[in-house]
């Protein structure tokens, strides 16, 4: 399954991974993995199918990138704010949740969490911070 990802062929991976979901339906990394697969197919619908009731960190992080990519923006910071609270130190889920803050309207507490991003993970990621501080000076406007 790994290598059929790596060699580009998300196809067989896709029926690898379903095939395996059909023999233990109860494990949640071929869910996680199939999901992904979807998610770079586009097939978002498909991929929110699969991450009901799964609680893991990823499996939720992968529901939040569903629901920004499906403009469902109010629902999608909901979701990443939990994250954010739960792994205070990841800066990927504070970016997050100002974003779909952004965009769903909420541009003051937007700005707020870019201001949060830019003073606790300046350092992590370069293209990441310079983003962030666009985003902070244009929401002062």
């Amino acid at each position: 399954m790994q290598a059929a990802i790596g060699q580009g062929n998300l196809a067989q991976a896709q029926r690898l991974l379903q095939s395996w979901i059909e023999r233990e339906p109860r494990l949640d990394e071929p869910r996680i993995w199939l999901a992904k697969v979807y998610l770079s197919r586009g097939a978002m619908e498909d991929a929110e199918t699969l991450l009901i009731g799964l609680q893991s960190t990823e499996a939720l992080g992968l529901r939040g990138l569903v629901l920004e990519k499906t403009e469902r923006y109010a629902d999608a910071a909901r979701v990443f704010e939990a994250l954010a609270r739960q792994e205070a130190s990841s800066p990927q889920w504070w970016l997050h949740w100002a974003i779909n803050l952004e965009n769903s309207g909420r541009l003051t507490e937007a700005r707020l969490l870019y201001q949060t991003y830019l003073e606790q993970f300046f350092s992590h990621n370069e293209r990441l911070t310079a983003f962030a501080t666009e985003r902070y000076r244009a929401l002062a406007e």
